[in-house]
């Protein structure tokens, strides 16, 4: 929500001044695909966290928890492949690491995205408040969380 805020915010203040700086329309424009590149990764984060919770959560078939799937031997023990048991644990937890280093990846690449959109939302303020029709960032609103406890202190 702020960032739609910031966005529609600087859309007033690149129109109002878009006539004489060119420039600011460019770091708006940088900006805004910084924002779309930011939530990719956002997803793609999310995709990875979900899909290592699955691997986490699934039971393994009974041919890997130690149960042959053709049933038991004569004498009624159940049968065990310890090879194949062995190589599908190996197989889930390389799995795992796979999502774990996509996990971290995105991150980083998420943070740095948020890193370079603060340093042009920066740059952005400084072109807006040298323009002379710039417009006046609006105060922050209240959370839903500081509305209620607003609310209740108010109804006391």
């Amino acid at each position: 929500m702020k960032n739609l805020l910031s966005i529609l915010l600087l859309s007033g203040a690149a129109c109002a001044f878009a006539d004489t700086n060119p420039r600011l329309l460019e770091l708006k424009a940088e900006y805004s695909q910084l924002h779309e590149e930011q939530q990719s990764m956002y997803q793609q984060f999310e995709m990875a966290q979900e899909l290592r919770r699955n691997e986490l959560r699934e039971r393994q078939p009974p041919a890997v928890q130690g149960f042959s799937a053709q049933g038991s031997n004569p004498d009624g023990q159940v049968s065990i492949d310890f090879n194949e048991n062995a190589r599908r644990q190996l197989e889930k937890q390389e799995r795992l690491h796979a999502y774990d280093r996509e996990i971290s990846q995105t991150h980083a690449r998420y943070m740095e995205l948020a890193a370079r959109k603060k340093a042009l939302l920066d740059e952005i303020n400084e072109l807006s408040k040298a323009a002379p029709e710039a417009v006046e960032e609006p105060a922050p609103a209240k959370s839903p969380a500081r509305a209620k406890t607003s609310r209740s202190s108010r109804e006391k």
